[in-house]
């Protein structure tokens, strides 16, 4: 099995970096990719103007929605590539649950939960972290905040998520031509070495 993450703040390029291996008929054949797994945030938000409205009760729960939609998608799903994973729902939760009065500081024991229970279940699961390097840029219908603030507060919640899981992941970050090549150097040395030991 082969199930690969890219986690990180909105506007870091995470959805380039998944068409990157989506539409590489290399990489696609030899990890035996079925899906890409994208702007699953789209499917929750009626009203895009909703995401913008950072501590809304609309907002938490449309985040709780995606965290069971996408943990059962990812349970279901054979190999697939998200450029939404684990870590993702567990730093827009806890902005919620940090700026708020309503505090349920529940939810984000249960994600921690969810994922180390799905990691148990799972081989071959690769996590590449997306730091914050570019400017945002909104393309998606205004879906994501344009707030430098909010981008590194999220960033800084997952990497605390991968610390408290213990998350192995590897670090994407330089130009998009420096990022495509740590992935597929990433993939296919790990494809190379499991030849061999088989």
């Amino acid at each position: 099995m082969k199930k690969i993450f890219f986690v990180g703040a909105q506007g870091t390029g995470k959805s380039t970096l998944n068409r990157f291996i989506f539409d590489h008929p290399g990489l696609r054949r030899e990890l035996h990719i079925k899906k890409s797994i994208d702007s699953i945030s789209k499917m929750f938000f009626s009203d895009f103007s909703i995401f913008k409205k950072l501590n809304s009760p609309e907002f938490y729960e449309a985040q709780v929605k995606i965290l069971v939609y996408a943990s059962n998608l990812y349970l279901n799903t054979e190999n697939f590539i998200s450029s939404r994973g684990f870590a993702d729902s567990y730093a827009y939760l806890m902005h919620y649950v940090s700026k708020t009065k309503n505090k349920n500081g529940l939810i984000l024991i249960d994600t921690v939960k969810i994922f180390q229970e799905f990691l148990n279940q799972e081989e071959g699961v690769y996590t590449f972290y997306v730091p914050v390097a570019f400017d945002i840029s909104d393309k998606n219908n205004n879906l994501r905040s344009n707030n430098l603030d909010f981008q590194q507060e999220i960033d800084i919640h997952i990497q605390q998520f991968l610390k408290i899981t213990n998350t192995k992941y590897i670090i994407v970050k330089g130009s998009l031509e420096q990022r495509k090549k740590i992935i597929y150097n990433t993939i296919t040395a790990d494809l190379f070495r499991h030849e061999n030991i088989t």
